[in-house]
C-alpha cells in the first residue's frame, strides 16, 4: 500500500499488529472496489446478481477469511462509488460507467423508470 503526503510517498509492506485490523478493512475495500470496477468494465450489461456471483466466487486476499458477500457490497457501496467518481474526475473515465454502478448497486433506478430517485 502506498500513502502519499505533501512531503513523501510511503510504501507500507505490512502493518504493525496494532494497525492490522484497520489495514484489513481498508485492503478489503480496495479489493472489493477493484473487483466491482473490473467486472463492470468487462461486463457492462451485467445484472446485480451477476455482480454478486462474481464477488462470491472471487479468490480472497491474503488475510481475508472468506469471499465477499452482498452485505460487504452494500456496506462499502458508498466508498466504491467515491472511488469511481475519483476516477471520473481525475482520469476522465466514462460518466456512463458511474451511472451503471449507481444503478447496479441500487442507488438509482433505471432510465426506463419514471425518475432516477434513490431506491435505498
Amino acid at each position: 500500500m502506498c500513502v502519499l503526503s505533501a512531503f513523501a510517498e510511503y510504501i507500507l509492506m505490512s502493518p504493525s499488529e496494532c494497525y492490522e485490523p484497520f489495514m484489513n478493512v481498508m485492503m478489503s475495500q480496495i479489493q472489493l472496489s477493484k473487483l466491482v470496477i473490473e467486472f463492470l468494465t468487462d461486463s457492462p450489461d451485467a445484472s446485480y446478481e451477476d455482480l454478486l456471483n462474481h464477488l462470491q466466487t472471487a479468490v480472497p486476499l491474503k488475510g481475508q477469511t472468506a469471499s465477499f458477500t452482498e452485505d460487504d457490497l452494500l456496506r462499502h457501496s458508498q466508498w466504491i462509488v467515491d472511488q469511481v467518481l475519483y476516477a471520473v474526475l481525475f482520469f476522465g473515465a466514462s460518466c456512463l460507467f458511474i451511472l451503471h454502478i449507481l444503478h447496479i448497486v441500487g442507488m438509482i433506478q433505471s432510465r426506463d423508470d419514471s425518475n432516477l430517485s434513490p431506491t435505498r
